[in-house]
Parts: C-alpha cells; structure tokens; sequence
C-alpha cells in the first residue's frame, strides 16, 4: 500500500464494505420517550442492550412475513406475492455520497458527469423515492482539490444525480462536512439542490413527500459535528409525526472505519438510534462510519447503522470503496421487507452494483450478517487493528 498517498485520501484514517441483505419485518407501534435535557445526560441514562432477533408475527394484514428471519442475508429479493402491488412503497437510500476531492478532478477532466449514474441508474429508480446521503457542500466555486479534508463537488453533477433517480428525490444534508465552506456554502447547497428539484432534509428542513396517499417525512440528524441535543431530535421527529403517516430518521455518527457500530466522534449509534425510535421514527437509516455496517430490529422496528460510501475517494482500502444501497418495501405505512444491493466504487468515481450471490458482493452480505449478529448479542463484536488501514470494514 502507498501509504503516503493513503494519507492523502482519508478524511479520517481507515475503510468500508459493501452490503445486500434481504429482510422481511414484522411492525408494532412506535414508542413515544420523555425528553431529558441533552445529549449527555439521555445517552448516559441509558444502555445499548441488544435482543436476538424476534420471531416474525402477522403484520397489519394478518399475514406473515414472507421470509422467515434467518433468510434475510440470502441476497435474494423479497417475495411479495400476494400483497396488492397498489399498496406497496419502495424508499431507496444510498450510503455516504461525497463528490469531492479526485472523484470531482477526475469529473472534470474528462468534462462529463453523466458517466457515473449509469450502472445504478436502475437500482436507484426501482423505488418511489431516491435518498441520497450528500456528505459534502454542492457549489458553484468548488476549487479543484484532490488532497486535504475540505470537501466540495460541482453543480454539474445534480442535472444527472436527478435523471438516475426516482420521481421524488430526498437529499439529506445533515453531515459532518456539509459546512465546510461554511454557512454560505450550505445555503448555496441547500439552494442547488432544491432548484435542481430534490427535496433538502437536515439543519430542522423535514420534507414530507405523498406516495399515492402516504406521507414519508425525513428527519435529517449530524450528532458528529453539528450536534444537537437529543431533546431537539425529540422535537424534529414530533414535527415529523405530526404531519406524516411515516417518519425516516437518517443520523449521522458512530466510529469510522468499523463494522461494528459504536461510540467514536458521536456517542453510541446503538443508543441513539434506540432513542429515535423511542421518540417515534419508524426507521433508522444511520451513516458516517465508511463502512457498511449491520442492522437491528428495536421494538419491531428497523436500524441499520450504515450503509458505506456510496461514493467517496478513499481508495486506500477495498473496505472504504464499498456500500449498499437499500431498498425498503412499505405496505401502506408498515415496512415488510428489505433489499440490500451491494455495490463497489470504480475509478472513484462510479459507483457499480454486485452480484450478491458470488465474489465480493456476497462478501459484503456475510460480513453485515455478522455485524447483525454482533449487534443482537449473538456474539462478541469483532474490532479490526486499524494501524494498517486494509484492515479496515473487515
């Protein structure tokens, strides 16, 4: 390994993986918690204490789950014979997606960003809505850099983000180096993206989209470096229930470069995506490790804790160029299944789908099987020596 260019690459030191994952949930009720003052003293009150797996029960319709729970890594897609087509909703998320630094260089030098849409351009128009996790500031004066931890992409990337998407389009702000050319370059990000038709979620924005009658509302939370209190989540997530039939909570945090989710700049994922249920979200979709890391089921209800970089430059490890994007099946207001399609960065810049069931992608599905297991308390969670980075998402 070039271990100077790796110093380079990073915004922090080590790597990710990628991930598919088939899962098939039974829901209850979300469970509305007391807000205490901040994040220390909510997150110092409670303990991360995860259950195995529950026994998959009838959801809304009387009918079971389609697939029983030790299934869910297969790689296979969900079987939804008989539910009523109708009814069904598909949110497709994506994992980190930074077009910063070499990957934005290399976009320019070759005067085209239309290229690297192409190979998920059907996985990311499969569902009613795309989310895309931005994780840095969108502008019009984005220098071209290709070292260093300030992180910017150019406008000419959102015209064919918009193409290769769904018909409504969520991009979530709430991270990390979003205001890193400060507060001006947020307002102008969160400018391009609206004027280029997304929906902007974080910094207290909750778009809420209608899908043939149902209300999607999602809540944008960094506890990285724009931190809030847990208390004003508590309120950003009301707000949400309020006025929808649906609540997603995409939180930015956790440790980087691990699979198990974890204390590190942020306090404990599992803990506070615990609470965001507690407060009433619907599911979690949690992100900033670089790694595609496993999932839980809280109260009858879905975390996954990451989902790896969509897109970023950190080529200094086969873990940091990998992600899945997921697919999530809702039945009526009820999630009912899970699809994970992994995917793998090529040339830092085009983010390719696997196949799930041979080589690497399926690698990607056995490791986030074991961070599921490690997370429910099956078994002692794994913690790779990040020293040498290729260790990294493993």
């Amino acid at each position: 390994m070039n271990h100077a260019r790796m110093g380079i690459r990073r915004c922090r030191p080590m790597p990710l993986a990628a991930l598919a994952v088939v899962a098939t949930l039974a829901g209850c009720a979300s469970v509305a918690s007391t807000a205490t003052a901040s994040v220390a003293s909510r997150v110092d009150a409670l303990a991360p204490t995860p259950s195995p797996y529950p026994t998959p029960t009838p959801g809304a319709d009387g009918r079971l789950p389609a697939l029983e729970i030790p299934a869910i890594y297969s790689g296979s897609a969900p079987d939804l014979r008989g539910y009523d087509p109708t009814k069904l909703r598909v949110v497709v998320a994506t994992g980190d997606f930074v077009p910063a630094r070499v990957s934005t260089a290399l976009m320019r030098q070759h005067n085209s960003f239309v290229p690297l849409w192409g190979p998920v351009t059907a996985t990311l128009k499969s569902g009613d809505i795309t989310v895309l996790n931005v994780g840095d500031a969108i502008t019009t004066t984005c220098p071209t850099a290709t070292t260093g931890s300030t992180f910017c992409g150019d406008t000419r990337i959102l015209a064919p983000m918009m193409a290769a998407s769904a018909p409504s389009v969520v991009a979530n702000v709430a991270n990390n180096h979003i205001t890193n050319f400060g507060q001006q370059g947020l307002d102008e990000t969160i400018a391009n993206l609206s004027n280029a038709g997304a929906h902007v979620s974080g910094f207290d924005q909750i778009p809420v989209i209608n899908v043939r009658g149902v209300r999607f509302a999602f809540v944008g939370i960094d506890f990285v470096a724009h931190r809030i209190t847990l208390d004003h989540m508590k309120l950003l997530i009301d707000t949400a229930r309020s006025q929808a039939d649906v609540v997603v909570a995409q939180i930015h945090g956790g440790k980087e470069y691990e699979t198990y989710p974890q204390a590190g700049l942020s306090q404990d994922p599992k803990v506070l995506d615990h609470v965001a249920i507690d407060d009433g979200a619907d599911i979690v979709i949690g992100n900033f490790p670089h790694c595609a890391e496993g999932s839980e089921i809280y109260k009858g209800k879905m975390i996954a804790y990451a989902q790896g970089n969509f897109l970023f430059d950190q080529d200094w490890s086969i873990g940091t160029q990998e992600s899945v994007v997921g697919r999530y099946y809702f039945y009526g207001t009820q999630l009912v299944a899970v699809q994970y399609v992994p995917l793998r960065v090529v040339g830092q810049t085009t983010p390719t789908p696997l196949d799930p069931a041979t080589g690497e992608g399926r690698k990607i599905l056995d490791r986030i099987a074991r961070s599921s297991r490690e997370i429910a308390g099956l078994q002692a969670p794994f913690y790779p020596d990040l020293s040498d980075g290729n260790n990294a998402c493993t």
